[in-house]
């Protein structure tokens, strides 16, 4: 006698294997419809039974996919999805680390790309397209991105100077001359604002003409 399905022997989701067989009616084949079908099998209707795509850039904050947490069937909205992403990634990585083959994860216009370090740096350049004359600069506000002992900070322009005159240059090569001097120095040199070196006293000068 058969049993009913209320009867039968329980079975675990996770003691399920890929041959094992449901039953299922194929509408098709009208009185003959009872047939069966393997878990793997089943699997496979899900394409056709969801036969609309969509694209990553129509998905909502709020859409959802099936999630297995530790072994208990979930569901979590597009967003978690992308904050799980971050909280599995547990090791940190420093700047200093970084090399010029490896990649972030990017997005060309919708599309998922990656992109080096490199090309991400030039990127970043690439895309501010104004240009900022030196007499634009206000000193004591604008500032510029610098490396301190590998900790990212800004610096204002008087401060870029005041390191400058603090450091000094590593060697006179960086300096134009030496010249006897200003009128020599303004004869031999090109555009103003340039520093030259006296060849007697080795006092440093700027060009003015």
């Amino acid at each position: 006698m058969a049993s009913k399905t209320s009867e039968l022997t329980a079975l675990a989701g996770e003691s399920v294997a890929t041959d094992d067989l449901l039953p299922i009616v194929d509408a098709s084949a009208t009185t003959a419809g009872s047939k069966k079908i393997t878990l793997a099998e089943f699997h496979e209707t899900f394409p056709v039974v969801i036969s609309t795509e969509m694209t990553g850039s129509g998905a909502a904050s709020t859409d959802e996919l099936p999630f297995y947490d530790g072994g208990v069937p979930k569901t979590i909205t597009v967003v978690e999805l992308a904050n799980a992403f971050w909280a599995g990634v547990s090791t940190t990585m420093t700047g200093s680390g970084a090399a010029a083959a490896d990649e972030y994860l990017f997005s060309d216009a919708g599309v998922s790309k990656t992109i080096t370090v490199p090309e991400s740096v030039a990127a970043q350049f690439a895309a501010v397209t104004t240009t900022m004359l030196g007499s634009d600069v206000v000193p004591g506000t604008d500032e510029i991105i610098v490396s301190d002992g590998g900790v990212p900070k800004t610096m204002t322009i008087d401060e870029l100077i005041s390191a400058v005159a603090l450091t000094g240059f590593a060697t006179l090569s960086d300096i134009a001359g030496p010249y006897a001097d200003q009128a020599a120095a303004a004869t031999a040199i090109t555009g103003t604002g340039k520093i030259w070196y006296q060849t007697t006293t080795g006092l440093l000068g700027i060009t003015l003409t």
